[in-house]
């Protein structure tokens, strides 16, 4: 059951050489609103949301920087953070060949095709990438599955093996995974894992 977006009409007011918008009272209080927000580009539009005075954007995130102590002696980044940018940045929703192998118990194994489903902030700084497995045996009623097209053959995308793995797995490039498919991904992923 998807959650119901509500949505409200509001004008447009001239500030300046700007325009603005008014937020209700009730609103400003509920979400906790002060001074300042985030407007943020989407692909679905404009989103206005609460700075986080205390978190760093995705880029910021994992771009690795050295940091000085109160002392002025640099200190060690933390051993997930790669010391230099990786040779191979693959884009978020391309689809790659990977090398599973060797694997545990229930988990999916062999050289198959991976969907990348990290940000690409993450893809650019880090020597690890999360991705979500394909397979050509077909479960049409799971839930955890996304049935898709990859590279001319029928194929789902194995959201309930979700993993983090090394680009060294990562072999050739096949194919790229269309925008309302990934929206389809995101929100199976946001229904399994983010509630």
């Amino acid at each position: 059951m998807e959650k119901q977006v509500r949505t409200r009409d509001i004008k447009l007011v001239p500030i300046g050489n700007s325009q603005g918008v008014r937020i209700p009272k009730a609103l400003l209080q509920k979400y906790g609103l002060s001074n300042s927000l985030v407007l943020e580009e989407t692909a679905h539009g404009l989103l206005l949301r609460k700075k986080r005075e205390d978190k760093l954007s995705w880029e910021d995130t994992f771009r690795p920087w050295p940091r000085k102590e109160k002392t002025g002696r640099i200190w060690m980044l933390p051993c997930w953070m790669a010391w230099r940018k990786p040779t191979l940045v693959p884009k978020r929703y391309t689809i790659y060949l990977a090398d599973l192998n060797p694997t545990i118990d229930s988990e999916i194994s062999k050289i198959r095709p991976v969907v990348i489903v990290s940000q690409d902030a993450m893809n650019q700084y880090l020597e690890t990438v999360v991705v979500c497995p394909l397979t050509s045996k077909l479960h049409r009623k799971w839930r955890s599955r996304l049935q898709i097209t990859c590279a001319g053959e029928a194929a789902e995308i194995a959201v309930d093996q979700i993993q983090t793995i090394s680009k060294k797995r990562l072999k050739d490039r096949i194919d790229q995974l269309p925008a309302a498919q990934a929206s389809q991904l995101r929100r199976i992923i946001t229904e399994m894992y983010g509630e």
